[in-house]
């Protein structure tokens, strides 16, 4: 079974200004979430390929949440989020945010909205 999410995702670490550099459309297997982004061609000492990603995931009916630490760098350009079997059945929201490698600077975090076609289902 494959499971179709779509988020969509502005911000990036800089000066207060929003970029609409994301669009994230995601197609991963049953239980994972694949988050993919495009990296603004213009690095600055503010958009770093070092800058780290954590993400958010929280299971509004179960009231559970996954807080994935530096799931992947700015350069990756994705990650995959595993969801554990609790979360198989229900809405989940997500957010992300990143930080500099340095710890001394973050983004605004940004609402990727709810998994959209959510499919997960108890085997």
């Amino acid at each position: 079974m494959i499971t179709v999410w779509l988020f969509k995702y502005l911000a990036i670490i800089d000066d207060n200004k929003r970029h609409n550099q994301l669009i994230i459309a995601v197609v991963a297997p049953e239980g994972t979430a694949k988050v993919s982004w495009t990296v603004n061609s213009s690095e600055t000492d503010l958009n770093q390929d070092t800058d780290y990603v954590i993400a958010v995931f929280y299971g509004t009916t179960i009231n559970k949440y996954i807080l994935d630490m530096k799931i992947a760098a700015r350069k990756d350009v994705s990650f995959v989020a595993s969801f554990p079997f609790v979360f198989y059945g229900h809405p989940v929201q997500g957010w992300i945010f990143l930080v500099s490698a340095d710890g001394k600077r973050v983004s605004n975090s940004e609402y990727l909205g709810q998994l959209l076609n959510y499919s997960l289902t108890r085997f």
